[in-house]
Order: C-alpha cells, then structure tokens, then sequence
C-alpha cells in the first residue's frame, strides 16, 4: 500500500471537497466501530477512507471503466451504473493505491448495495458510509442507527438496510437484489 498521506491527496485532488470530508469522516467512523466489534481498525480505517474514489466518475464513464476492467455489470447497475461505484472503487484500490488485502477491497466493493454474508468489515464499511456524522442532513435516521450501533451493530444494520430501502422506494428507483439478500439474510441469521 502507497503512503496514507498520498492516498489523502490523491483523494482531496479527485474527489469534491463535501466526497473528501465524507471520506475522512467515514474513515474515523468505520475505525470507532471497528473498535467497537474487536475488528481490524487499520483495515477499517483505510477502506472507509477509500470506499468513495471513483464516486466522482459519471455514470457513462462508471460503465466504460467497469467494463474494461472485467466487472461483471447486472441489469440494475446498467441503469443506476452509480452502483458501481463500489466495485470499481475496489479496482482503482488495487492499482492506482496497492492495496491488496482482499478483505478491504471486498469491503470498499460492498459498501453500496452489501451482500448476503457480509464479514464484519464489510457490515462496518456500510454501515460507516451511512452514518458518519456528516449524513445526518441526508440520512433521517443516520443519528438514530449510529446510537443503536453502539448497543447492537445488528439491529442497527437491519435499520439502515430499511432506510435504504425506504429511500429507493421513495425516489422510485429500482432496489438492488444485493441490498434485499443482505437484509433478508440478516433476519434469517
């Protein structure tokens, strides 16, 4: 893996200055429940930090980047390709950072839509990207999940798979298959 201080700057030099700070945010919140659950707060720390790089691409160049590097591109992704974000964001991980620990590159992969039988640090990177502080004007309950985390990471994942949910549903958009396995693999765990 590079030097942190040159993933912050190539970081601060791509994304949007509110990307960058969310980013930091997410970083120190994903290494607090890391803390929290015994987990690796390094791993957490530098995928939170890392989950958003290729956030800033749009959705054209999302797909076209997708496809050249052998991401396998479902339907929904084809019309929302902002989904991929987090798989190409894995990608860009490994090469333009050299960060090859597959759990942390799984984890900045899943941080978008999760998955049935997320590991705790791909539960730690979804549920940090929702709830650092910075969310709470764009998540309702982002506040209220962050407080229920500290008691039960579960029930508090469960929550903010119903947010998400709920504000797809509100906007109309389309629910990824991902993100309904994961919570429903949730309930039946």
């Amino acid at each position: 893996m590079i030097a942190e201080t040159e993933i912050i700057n190539t970081l601060k030099a791509t994304l949007s200055h509110e990307r960058f700070i969310h980013s930091i945010s997410t970083s120190k919140t994903a290494a607090s429940y890391a803390k929290m659950l015994k987990a690796d707060e390094e791993k957490a720390y530098i995928a939170g930090l890392v989950h958003d790089c290729a956030k800033y691409l749009p959705s054209s160049e999302l797909l076209r980047q997708s496809e050249l590097a052998g991401i396998a591109i479902d339907s929904i992704q084809r019309i929302a390709p902002s989904l991929l974000h987090g798989s190409l964001g894995a990608v860009y991980a490994k090469e333009r950072f050299q960060i090859d620990d597959e759990e942390v590159l799984s984890a900045i992969s899943w941080h978008t839509t999760g998955k049935a039988a997320m590991t705790d640090l791909e539960k730690i990177i979804f549920l940090a990207d929702l709830t650092e502080e910075g969310r709470d004007a764009e998540f309702d309950d982002s506040a209220l999940i962050r407080q229920t985390a500290a008691h039960d990471f579960d029930k508090a994942m469960l929550m903010a798979f119903d947010g998400v949910i709920r504000a797809v549903l509100d906007k109309g958009g389309l629910l990824h298959f991902s993100t309904v396995e994961a919570r429903n693999g949730m309930l039946l765990a």
